[in-house]
């Protein structure tokens, strides 16, 4: 079985997590699992344990000295947190946030997770993105197993070769103005069903049902020459749905 040679800090075969174990000022036993798939590892989960651990009994003294001390002396210090706040940041501690540091090359950037309350980082990758088919596609490469420049550099190639796949495939930012949004406006207005406008991804959808599941196919504009043609692709393929009798 796995030590981890700290007190109070366990493996949990079956859960396959690191839990850190103690007891709290009025005696209450408490726990806070940290587990491998979100920390990135046996080494990284067992060290967030750790320093979990090791912060909350820290706390722990604190507030049992407090207890012995004067309502004079406790107004002098710094109120401590609330049983229902420290119940609140064990149940986060195991749950990473994250932060994208952006890259100068196109298609490319790296993505930091932390722990959202030791504000560790819990791993990172480099992450390769791209366009098929109007839709974007993504892969991550980790900086645990393949080391900073290891994993930037399959990034990056991984990015060109994508590009030479799919060399017309790069998505231009849509800015859409005033005008642009009255055609749109217009276009809404022929309410053809099935067919609606997408804002969020500036992309007309096409929708229809197959029993009882709904199914969707975007066009984009991006990637189909104008928010006319995109719209058109969109009419086309739903009244093809419907001519198919696969649309209802």
């Amino acid at each position: 079985e796995r030590q981890s040679g700290h007190r109070g800090v366990i493996w949990d075969k079956a859960g396959k997590r690191w839990v850190a174990r103690w007891t709290d000022a009025s005696g209450e036993q408490k726990h806070c699992h940290f587990s491998l798939s979100t920390h990135g590892g046996d080494r990284e989960a067992m060290a967030a344990a750790i320093r979990w651990r090791e912060r909350m009994v820290e706390e722990t003294k604190r507030e049992k000295q407090d207890r012995q001390m004067s309502p004079r002396q406790r107004d002098k210090r710094p109120k401590a947190a609330s049983k229902r706040q420290n119940d609140k940041n064990n149940d986060k501690a195991s749950h990473p946030t994250k932060s994208p540091n952006n890259s100068s090359t196109a298609g490319l950037h790296r993505k930091v997770y932390r722990n959202v309350i030791t504000k560790d980082v819990t791993h990172s990758y480099w992450v390769a993105s791209w366009y098929e088919n109007g839709k974007r596609k993504k892969e991550h490469f980790s900086v645990a197993m393949l080391g900073e420049n290891g994993a930037k550099r399959e990034a990056i190639r991984r990015r060109k070769d994508m590009e030479e796949k799919w060399p017309t495939q790069r998505k231009a930012a849509i800015t859409l103005n005033r005008q642009d949004k009255k055609l749109i406006d217009q276009l809404r207005g022929k309410k053809v069903k099935g067919v609606h406008f997408d804002e969020r991804h500036n992309r007309w959808m096409a929708a229809w049902g197959v029993g009882r599941k709904q199914r969707k196919k975007s066009f984009a504009i991006s990637t189909n020459g104008s928010i006319e043609e995109a719209y058109e692709k969109a009419v086309a393929f739903r009244k093809e749905k419907e001519a198919s009798g696969a649309a209802s």
